[in-house]
């Protein structure tokens, strides 16, 4: 990855993504701990982190501006779920915890 004149290289997932070119991941949004500014779609890095192992001074890049495209969704096929009645519960219940539920 090129951020101005600094180069990094770090692991990426190929993916579909639709029109965006990248995802980061929190790990390196964590290390990194740039300012995001959405109002301006900018993204300033500057954090201790960055100018010490990046760059110094600290960068500010335009962020995408452009809406992504609208999803175009097909409809395959309808799910109606089937609603039986429920029964009264027949037996006695000695213990019960959080993980029965998972």
């Amino acid at each position: 990855m090129k951020i101005q004149d600094h180069k990094e290289q770090l692991p990426m997932f190929i993916t579909k993504l639709g029109h965006y070119p990248i995802v980061l991941g929190i790990p390196w949004l964590r290390l990194h701990d740039m300012a995001v500014r959405f109002a301006s779609s900018t993204v300033t890095f500057g954090s201790q982190y960055w100018i010490t192992h990046c760059h110094d001074p600290p960068v500010t890049v335009q962020g995408v501006t452009e809406a992504p495209p609208e999803p175009v969704y097909q409809v395959k096929e309808i799910f109606e779920p089937k609603i039986r009645p429920l029964r009264p519960f027949q037996g006695n219940i000695v213990m019960l915890n959080g993980a029965s539920f998972f």
